[in-house]
Protein backbone atom coordinates (compact mmCIF):
# COMPACT_ATOMS: atom_id res chain seq x y z
CA UNK A 1 0.00 0.00 0.00
CA UNK A 2 2.89 2.37 0.71
CA UNK A 3 4.06 1.96 -2.86
CA UNK A 4 0.56 2.66 -4.21
CA UNK A 5 0.23 5.85 -2.17
CA UNK A 6 3.72 7.01 -3.06
CA UNK A 7 3.40 6.36 -6.82
CA UNK A 8 -0.12 7.76 -7.00
CA UNK A 9 0.88 10.78 -4.92
CA UNK A 10 3.92 11.50 -7.08
CA UNK A 11 1.84 11.22 -10.26
CA UNK A 12 -0.79 13.57 -8.82
CA UNK A 13 1.99 15.96 -7.77
CA UNK A 14 3.57 15.98 -11.24
CA UNK A 15 0.25 16.47 -13.04
CA UNK A 16 -0.77 19.12 -10.52
CA UNK A 17 2.47 21.07 -10.84
CA UNK A 18 2.25 20.96 -14.62
CA UNK A 19 -1.34 22.25 -14.50
CA UNK A 20 -0.40 24.93 -11.99
CA UNK A 21 2.60 26.19 -13.95
CA UNK A 22 1.33 25.72 -17.50
CA UNK A 23 -2.46 25.26 -17.47
CA UNK A 24 -3.03 25.81 -21.18
CA UNK A 25 -0.59 23.18 -22.42
CA UNK A 26 -1.29 20.76 -19.57
CA UNK A 27 -5.08 20.87 -19.48
CA UNK A 28 -6.69 22.92 -22.24
CA UNK A 29 -4.69 22.02 -25.36
CA UNK A 30 -4.83 18.19 -25.07
CA UNK A 31 -8.63 18.40 -24.90
CA UNK A 32 -9.05 21.13 -27.54
CA UNK A 33 -10.36 23.60 -24.97
CA UNK A 34 -10.10 27.34 -25.40
CA UNK A 35 -8.74 28.81 -22.20
CA UNK A 36 -6.69 31.86 -22.94
CA UNK A 37 -8.23 34.40 -20.58
CA UNK A 38 -7.46 35.12 -16.92
CA UNK A 39 -10.64 33.48 -15.55
CA UNK A 40 -10.02 30.25 -17.47
CA UNK A 41 -6.39 30.08 -16.33
CA UNK A 42 -7.49 30.79 -12.75
CA UNK A 43 -9.98 27.92 -12.87
CA UNK A 44 -7.49 25.50 -14.41
CA UNK A 45 -4.70 26.41 -12.01
CA UNK A 46 -6.99 25.98 -8.98
CA UNK A 47 -8.96 22.90 -10.04
CA UNK A 48 -6.40 20.95 -12.01
CA UNK A 49 -3.35 22.33 -10.22
CA UNK A 50 -4.08 23.27 -6.63
CA UNK A 51 -6.57 20.54 -5.80
CA UNK A 52 -4.38 17.90 -7.41
CA UNK A 53 -1.28 19.07 -5.52
CA UNK A 54 -3.18 19.12 -2.21
CA UNK A 55 -4.44 15.59 -2.89
CA UNK A 56 -0.90 14.49 -3.71
CA UNK A 57 0.27 15.84 -0.37
CA UNK A 58 -2.26 13.70 1.51
CA UNK A 59 -1.35 10.59 -0.49
CA UNK A 60 2.39 11.06 -0.04
CA UNK A 61 1.95 11.81 3.66
CA UNK A 62 -0.14 8.63 3.94
CA UNK A 63 2.74 6.65 2.48
CA UNK A 64 4.98 7.74 5.37
CA UNK A 65 2.49 8.29 8.19
CA UNK A 66 0.36 5.23 9.02
CA UNK A 67 -2.30 7.42 10.64
CA UNK A 68 -2.94 9.05 7.24
CA UNK A 69 -2.76 5.90 5.10
CA UNK A 70 -6.50 5.23 5.12
CA UNK A 71 -7.26 8.88 4.31
CA UNK A 72 -4.77 8.82 1.44
CA UNK A 73 -6.23 5.65 -0.07
CA UNK A 74 -9.81 6.92 0.31
CA UNK A 75 -8.84 10.20 -1.35
CA UNK A 76 -7.17 8.43 -4.27
CA UNK A 77 -10.11 6.06 -4.80
CA UNK A 78 -12.69 8.85 -4.58
CA UNK A 79 -10.87 11.15 -7.01
CA UNK A 80 -9.92 8.44 -9.50
CA UNK A 81 -13.34 6.81 -9.23
CA UNK A 82 -15.02 10.16 -9.78
CA UNK A 83 -12.93 10.75 -12.88
CA UNK A 84 -13.86 7.31 -14.24
CA UNK A 85 -17.54 7.90 -13.44
CA UNK A 86 -17.49 11.25 -15.25
CA UNK A 87 -15.82 9.67 -18.29
CA UNK A 88 -18.45 6.91 -18.40
CA UNK A 89 -21.27 9.45 -18.22
CA UNK A 90 -19.60 11.49 -20.97
CA UNK A 91 -19.20 8.37 -23.12
CA UNK A 92 -22.95 7.69 -22.81
CA UNK A 93 -24.09 11.29 -23.30
CA UNK A 94 -21.44 12.67 -25.65
CA UNK A 95 -20.01 9.73 -27.60
CA UNK A 96 -16.54 8.26 -27.87
CA UNK A 97 -13.70 10.60 -26.90
CA UNK A 98 -10.26 10.92 -28.46
CA UNK A 99 -7.12 8.96 -27.64
CA UNK A 100 -5.94 11.21 -24.81
CA UNK A 101 -9.22 10.81 -22.92
CA UNK A 102 -9.27 7.03 -23.47
CA UNK A 103 -5.71 6.57 -22.21
CA UNK A 104 -6.37 8.85 -19.23
CA UNK A 105 -9.57 6.96 -18.41
CA UNK A 106 -7.90 3.56 -18.56
CA UNK A 107 -5.08 4.70 -16.27
CA UNK A 108 -7.62 6.24 -13.87
CA UNK A 109 -9.60 2.98 -13.85
CA UNK A 110 -6.46 1.00 -13.05
CA UNK A 111 -5.55 3.43 -10.27
CA UNK A 112 -9.07 3.33 -8.80
CA UNK A 113 -9.12 -0.49 -8.96
CA UNK A 114 -5.76 -0.91 -7.25
CA UNK A 115 -6.79 1.68 -4.67
CA UNK A 116 -10.05 -0.24 -4.13
CA UNK A 117 -8.04 -3.36 -3.41
CA UNK A 118 -5.95 -1.52 -0.80
CA UNK A 119 -9.03 0.12 0.66
CA UNK A 120 -10.66 -3.28 1.17
CA UNK A 121 -7.49 -4.57 2.82
CA UNK A 122 -7.56 -1.67 5.30
CA UNK A 123 -11.20 -2.07 6.29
Amino acid sequence: MTGYLLVTGILFLLFGLRALLNPIDAVATPYSLGADNVDAKNYLRSGAGGVTIASAAVMIAGAFMPALALSGVILAVVILGGLVFGRIVSRVLDGSPGVVAWVSGILELIGASVGGYWLCSLL
